[in-house]
């Protein structure tokens, strides 16, 4: 059980921790070195399953589901060892209850029955879940390899068009506004401070437009030094101030990369429709002219065009 819970934070990727391997063994070797312990069976055998109990309890925590990671494999995973350390448990209950039953074996009862079936029945099911949540989990990294960009965690440009799809055919989409943003001259912050420092750049306008705008908003890299986002808003008045807000944190924000202060401005293209049914491609097309504008209009600025 030992080797399961030490699996089990590497399959986590938590930080693995060696004492998971060798600290129960030194304690039960410890515990059975002390006479008093070792001369009856009855405290060896609550013992071992106190510890077994607790092994299994910490077995199924090390699996229990962070944000993202609810799953049906992961819940019956930990559902099958608490099962296992209910019986360990009941087990425990035992050897301090019936310790003047004991001779110098386990008991032959009908607890020791129930206890083989349940741990059979672990076996089985946790091998046949684990491979069923590391399925899941080799499916999410390559979904999300697939619809991220590896450098700023937003939607990839292929993604936010297939979400913009999906959206359309629900029906669902509501009165909205799509914001495409450029970040001025960043050729320059290239060929100053490097690839590197353009792409700790990169990443930190990202954050900044999804820290302003909110996670639930649909946000991508469009290419290059090139965002969008698509916001749900009420009214022009709303998406403009959203914008204003977004320029204004790239403006003030000041990038340190290595001992370089990086500073820079964005250009940003609106184009916000109160009809639900607004082609996208369309207003795709009168946000990318709005952005154009505010660039000939010496950058640094936000234009707005009409649906």
């Amino acid at each position: 059980m030992s080797l399961r819970c030490y699996g089990a934070r590497q399959f986590e990727c938590r930080p693995p921790k060696t004492a998971i391997l060798w600290a129960p063994t030194a304690a039960f070797i410890t515990a059975c070195s002390i006479p008093f312990i070792s001369g009856t069976y009855a405290t060896v055998y609550t013992i071992v399953n106190v510890m077994l109990t607790a092994l299994t309890l910490a077995t199924a925590i090390q699996h229990w589901p962070g944000s993202g990671k609810k799953t049906l494999s992961r819940w019956g995973l930990i559902g099958v060892h608490i099962l296992l350390a209910a019986s360990f448990a009941v087990r425990a209950g035992q050897g301090l209850l019936a310790a003047q039953e004991f001779g110098r074996g386990l008991p032959d009862d009908l607890l020791l029955a129930i206890h083989l079936i349940v741990a059979l029945f672990f076996l089985t099911a946790s091998g046949a879940l684990s491979l069923s949540l590391a399925y899941e989990k080799n499916a999410t990294r390559l979904f999300h390899l697939a619809t991220r960009d590896a450098l700023t965690g937003l939607l990839t440009r292929r993604a936010l068009e297939d979400k913009v799809r999906e959206i359309a055919a629900l029906g669902e989409f509501r009165p909205y506004a799509v914001l495409i943003f450029d970040l001025d001259h960043f050729k320059q912050v290239n060929d100053l401070y490097g690839h590197a420092a353009g792409d700790a750049t990169l990443k930190a306008c990202a954050d900044i437009f999804t820290e302003v705008l909110g996670k639930k908003q649909i946000i991508a890299r469009w290419g290059g030094e090139e965002f969008i986002a698509i916001v749900e808003t009420n009214s022009p008045v709303e998406a403009h101030a959203l914008a204003e807000r977004s320029r204004m944190r790239i403006k003030k924000a000041s990038i340190v990369y290595l001992h370089h202060r990086i500073n820079l401005s964005v250009s940003i293209g609106i184009c916000h429709s109160t009809r639900c049914d607004s082609d996208f491609k369309e207003m795709l097309l009168k946000a990318d002219s709005a952005l154009y504008k505010a660039k000939a209009k010496g950058r640094n600025r936000t234009e707005a065009a009409a649906a």
